[in-house]
């Protein structure tokens, strides 16, 4: 058994009666955008690694900020 890979885009339109699961394929789809934004930073030496954690944790914060004020988190 294979799974298709269809995008947002196509998930959002043939799951328009369900927005509750096109949020899930959303966070889910961020959750493995931000694993490999991880495994990235892990492989940066000392003081870049950190920096770089640094900024991605300050973009989160402005997300987060960002949905809570929409309404959304």
């Amino acid at each position: 058994m294979t799974a298709d890979v269809i995008s947002l885009d196509e998930a959002r339109n043939r799951l328009r009666v369900q927005p509750e699961l096109v949020a899930q394929a959303e966070f889910f789809r961020g959750m493995y955008l931000l694993r490999e934004a991880l495994e990235l930073i892990e492989a940066l030496p000392g003081k870049r690694a950190e920096d770089a954690y640094d900024r991605l944790c300050q973009g989160m914060r402005v997300v987060f900020d960002r949905e809570r004020r929409l309404g959304r988190g």
